[in-house]
């Protein structure tokens, strides 16, 4: 063919995967590019109990999930301890701060979150506390803050005062 070039035009070092089988099929195989072992290939599920074998066979895997879990832990209370109370005030505030509060809630949002982490990354250098879990943790609430504030602030402020104060009366009837 006149208008097409030569298969061999352009060096095979430049062709990720030349010569390959799974070049030419186009499916990506585990690890290809960094990324993970596809769920689904030609339609088939690719989970096995292979899968999990292999994943608890190793301690690494065991201790890389126990360390998400429990950072994921952690943050998740933290954020209940810190957006509870927060989200009780704004709950129990007038309706003309209310908003106000709620808003600057939201108002994190309207900034660029690569932004809002170099802040951070600026905060916590100079204190040498940049790689460590306590900034893993911070910055891991701080980014999930307002996703704990908002739905508990609107769960309560659904509450009915009056059966609040209800419920704080001792031993009604008696």
């Amino acid at each position: 063919m006149a208008g097409q070039p030569a298969a061999d035009a352009v060096p095979a070092r430049f062709l990720p995967c030349a010569g390959t089988d799974h070049a030419r099929r186009f499916v990506p195989v585990p690890g290809e590019f960094g990324g993970l072992a596809p769920l689904f290939i030609d339609g088939q599920a690719n989970l096995s109990l292979e899968t999990y074998r292999f994943f608890f066979s190793d301690l690494i895997y065991a201790e890389i999930f126990l360390r998400s879990f429990l950072v994921a832990a952690a943050t998740t209370l933290v954020c209940l301890v810190l957006a509870y109370p927060l989200a009780l005030t704004i709950a129990h505030s007038p309706k003309r701060h209310r908003d106000l509060l709620v808003l600057l809630v939201i108002l994190p949002f309207a900034s660029n979150f690569l932004i809002r982490i170099y802040a951070w990354i600026i905060l916590l250098g100079p204190a040498n506390l940049l790689y460590t879990p306590f900034a893993v943790i911070a910055g891991m609430v701080y980014v999930h803050l307002p996703f704990m504030i908002l739905p508990l602030y609107t769960n309560l402020e659904k509450h009915d005062p009056a059966l609040l104060e209800a419920a704080q009366d001792p031993a009604p009837g008696r």
